[in-house]
């Protein structure tokens, strides 16, 4: 079971067998790709495959066991326009509200430490 080719999860998933030393055609299932965690391990909770690479969420709605590989931070990146900054100020309130961290926090494996950090804003002269 796989994830599409694109994916953040296909290529971890990769450069993991190339770290072992491991070709992707060995792999039971590898050329299988679906493309939402929650597909992938579908499969799994209907036993059509053993394994896939996924999210603790996908694994804890579906009472799949789960182990943790890594974890990686994801960002909202956006070009800031005039015509657009009521609504990127709304989307930021949204993000930094303790009502959407708990939400995030609810989904489990996500860490939300960092969740609405404002890490860059770079705006053009004129902008």
């Amino acid at each position: 079971m796989n994830r599409q080719k694109g994916s953040g999860t296909r290529f971890s998933l990769d450069y993991f067998l190339s770290l072992a030393g491991i070709e992707p055609a060995a792999v039971n299932g590898y050329d299988h790709e679906e493309w939402t965690h929650l597909a992938a391990a579908s499969y799994i909770s209907n036993g059509l495959a053993d394994a896939a690479f996924g999210i603790r969420s996908a694994a804890e709605q579906l009472n799949l066991d789960f182990i943790p590989i890594r974890s990686e931070p994801f960002d909202l990146v956006f070009r800031w326009k005039p015509e657009n900054t009521l609504l990127l100020e709304q989307l930021i309130d949204i993000i930094q509200s303790q009502d959407f961290k708990n939400t995030v926090t609810n989904l489990s494996g996500y860490d939300v430490s960092e969740l609405g950090k404002i890490i860059y804003q770079f705006k053009n002269e004129g902008e």
